[in-house]
């Protein structure tokens, strides 16, 4: 899953949280060895260790986000690596609270060997302190890499490699579209118009999903990026005023668009408890007709058995006007991975990293569903094809202005949390002074 959060994480965070969360979630672990397929056994077979291979010797604790994966592609993909290095051995692990369970072992000096992590999230401090630059240790690598951004301190090292650039859009199904002979909406007036006679045919028009409160990031981080020609000047600019948040600002415009939405009733009956591995499900059995999300989730949203199938989902530009477009649709990095300062076994961790983000990466983007970060690697992908056939205006990730991050992290806004209250009927302009009255206390006490 891709899931993200607009929070930079500083030392005195993970301090000041680790006794508080150091018992939330429970963390699963296997072995690389678990569940052996029978590709995994074909691959092993197939691998032969070299002499370099074979000198590397140790354990490797690797856990990872996805932990989707960790039961279907990793098995085989880890099977194969095992092979291939015979004298290490991969300890695989995730967690369903992984931020929180990365910041706990960080501070415990029990930081994995090769792990992912958001890291347009971490300061600069915590890269350097925790993590291997990969710079020198794969140069070739680094220099095949697109969208380092976060991936970057300010000492110009890399820390990690993401594994591959996301965009936003509407992921729709394709099968209730031609049953019900529409087309794919080209304004915002024809998404809500498409959206009601989906509901009223009795499937979802189109998800809220709010219960994990994440999902709603994916209004609350591109769409007020449409609105300024440079969001992270516009940011900035945001930090020399105590009361930022206007109806023209481009936070209130994303607060009328997600308020106009919600108030068309294409969402769910109930939004607030719906969840996202139920969501996803529906989506699968073929229950939704539209869900605004990651390119990403095209590969989430269905099973090998399920009715929807990826021939089946279609997916565009999100229509957030009635211009007709072309729209503009925003690119990031996704978590990165990245190889622990203090691994105990650090060629085998390098060993690992690079079979990983070398060896198999196109075969991880493939199956991921991720835009390829690598210059070298194309992926073919129908659903971004049709995407991409809207010509629409690409607006990259420029990294958030370090002063607004201070203040909205000292004022605790969660733009999630906060756009999904307009959704539910919270006048915007009362939103709007809230925010504002935060703004103003946070950026008076780090001034």
């Amino acid at each position: 899953m891709f899931k993200k959060r607009s929070t930079v994480l500083t030392l005195s965070v993970i301090v000041a949280t680790t006794s508080v969360i150091a018992g939330c979630g429970k963390e699963t672990e296997t072995t690389a060895s678990a569940a052996p397929s029978a590709a995994s056994t074909a691959a092993a077979s197939s691998a032969t260790p070299t002499a370099k291979a074979s000198n590397i010797k140790g354990e490797v604790t690797f856990m990872t986000y996805r932990d989707d994966l960790l039961n279907s592609w990793y098995p085989a993909v880890l099977k194969e690596f095992e092979a291939k290095y015979p004298g290490v051995k991969v300890i695989t692990s995730t967690s369903k609270n992984f931020r929180d369970d990365v910041k706990v072992k960080m501070v415990a000096n029990e930081m994995p060997d090769v792990v992912t992590l958001p890291l347009y999230e971490y300061a600069d401090s915590l890269k350097k302190e925790y993590l291997l630059s990969l710079d020198d240790q794969f140069p070739n690598l680094v220099s095949d890499w697109e969208g380092l951004g976060s991936s970057k301190a300010d000492d110009q090292k890399i820390y990690g490699l993401p594994y591959g650039l996301a965009t936003y859009g509407v992921i729709y199904n394709k099968k209730i579209f031609s049953d019900l002979k529409l087309t794919p909406p080209k304004t915002l007036d024809e998404l809500l118009a498409t959206a009601k006679k989906i509901k009223s045919a009795g499937f979802i028009g189109l998800v809220a999903d709010m219960k994990p409160i994440w999902t709603f990031e994916t209004y609350a981080k591109p769409i007020p990026r449409f609105f300024n020609d440079s969001f992270k000047a516009y940011q900035h600019s945001m930090t020399e005023t105590d009361a930022p948040f206007t109806a023209d600002s481009p936070y209130g415009k994303t607060f009328q668009l997600v308020q106009k939405i919600a108030q068309a009733g294409v969402f769910e009956a109930d939004p607030v408890s719906y969840d996202w591995e139920p969501m996803k499900a529906d989506y699968a059995a073929g229950k939704i007709g539209m869900y605004y999300g990651y390119s990403q989730q095209l590969a989430q949203f269905y099973t090998p058995d399920s009715p929807v199938q990826p021939k089946d989902m279609g997916f565009i530009p999100m229509p957030y006007d009635n211009t007709g477009g072309p729209y503009k649709v925003a690119y990031e990095p996704d978590w990165s991975l990245s190889i622990s300062k203090k691994a105990k076994n650090p060629e085998a961790a390098k060993a690992l990293y690079t079979f990983l983000m070398d060896e198999k990466y196109k075969a991880y983007a493939e199956q991921t569903g991720v835009l390829s970060a690598r210059k070298s690697v194309t992926i073919t992908n129908a659903a971004l094809d049709e995407f991409n056939s809207y010509k629409p205006v690409k607006v990259f990730n420029e990294g958030d202005d370090s002063q607004w991050k201070t203040i909205s992290d000292k004022a605790q806004i969660n733009y999630n949390q906060e756009l999904i209250s307009v959704a539910l009927g919270k006048d915007i302009n009362a939103k709007l002074d809230e925010l504002n009255g935060k703004w103003k206390k946070a950026r008076a006490a780090v001034k």
